[in-house]
């Protein structure tokens, strides 16, 4: 137990004290409560860069579309690709990955 608790400090350094993962952490919270809310810290973590480039895509944008019907991570990462989208891609692909092992 000593090695993972060293292990989530060392993670806990790298995120900011806003985040639920951090506030989980900092309480002792169980292993299983850091991982679920890490999940939801990932989850708006990439909502976030998904609104992002949405402000610079044209409203015709076959991404833009699936953004702004609330369309699922897996749906659009192509449409994204194709308009020079590459690291919007990348990150929704990782996240459905990341989903799938959950």
């Amino acid at each position: 137990m000593k090695n993972l608790s060293a292990i989530l400090q060392a993670f806990r350094t790298d995120i900011p004290n806003s985040s639920l993962t951090a506030q989980a952490i900092d309480r002792g919270a169980l292993l299983e409560e850091i991982s679920q809310v890490a999940a939801i810290d990932l989850e708006t973590l990439i909502n976030n860069q998904i609104r992002q480039p949405r402000t610079k895509l044209p409203d015709e944008s076959r991404t833009a579309k699936a953004i702004d019907r609330g369309a699922t991570w897996e749906e659009f990462p192509e449409s994204a690709q194709e308009e020079g989208l590459g690291n919007l891609a990348a990150t929704l692909f990782e996240a459905e990955q990341e989903k799938g092992k959950g």
